[in-house]
């Protein structure tokens, strides 16, 4: 029987989770779904960390969940999110955990530590950027409610424009509880980034 229910910023709708841990989005909207599975996702991968999982051992059993590695030697754990965003786009998002080499261009940019990883939210296109502005401040404002609702302490980023580009947006929850938006773009072939001031959650995605 469902025991939970959360109320989230993006409507008032409640979104009910059962005893099993399955979140019942049928009376959600498109956004609310989407936010509560992004949400939903970064909760298992930061449990497993906590509990000292690695990356092999997280939940895979019936989900398009898989491990992968890519060619620029990291490991890639990418979960295909259900929930769509129709207003921008038909094609399903993905969510992906990477955990990069020392030497890889993010790790640098982003001084991570051996071992450390970053997270990618990207959609199923042929390009697999984002290349809407609204669509980006709409998949970074979930990103930021998750960050600060879960204290996740990973950075989480949006590829933006084109691959070749290297552009990034992102947020990084700060020691303290503040959510930093993270900009990069190295059209030049270096990496620059340029911490923004926190994104306001972005009110108007939910019908």
């Amino acid at each position: 029987g469902l025991v939970s229910s959360t109320s989230d910023s993006w409507g008032g709708s409640e979104i009910m989770e059962d005893e099993d841990g399955f979140l019942d989005y049928t009376t959600a909207t498109a956004w609310e779904a989407f936010c509560a599975e992004v949400e939903a996702k970064l909760r298992e991968w930061k449990k497993a960390q906590e509990d000292g999982e690695g990356l092999r051992d997280f939940p895979a059993a019936a989900s398009p969940s898989q491990v992968i590695e890519n060619n620029e030697g990291d490991q890639v754990h990418v979960w295909v999110l259900e929930a769509k965003l129709p207003q921008f786009r038909p094609e399903k998002y993905s969510v992906a955990l990477h955990y990069p080499p020392m030497d890889h261009y993010l790790s640098k940019w982003l001084a991570l530590g051996e071992g450390e990883p970053f997270v990618l939210l990207y959609p199923n296109s042929f390009s697999g950027c984002v290349l809407d502005k609204e669509e980006g401040v709409a998949l970074l404002s979930a990103l930021s409610t998750s960050a600060t609702s879960l204290k996740f302490p990973h950075p989480l980023l949006i590829p933006m424009r084109d691959r070749q580009r290297r552009s990034f947006e992102g947020v990084h929850l700060r020691p303290g509880g503040h959510v930093a938006r993270l900009q990069t773009d190295c059209i030049t072939g270096r990496l620059k980034a340029a911490e923004m001031p926190p994104l306001s959650v972005v009110e108007g995605y939910h019908s």
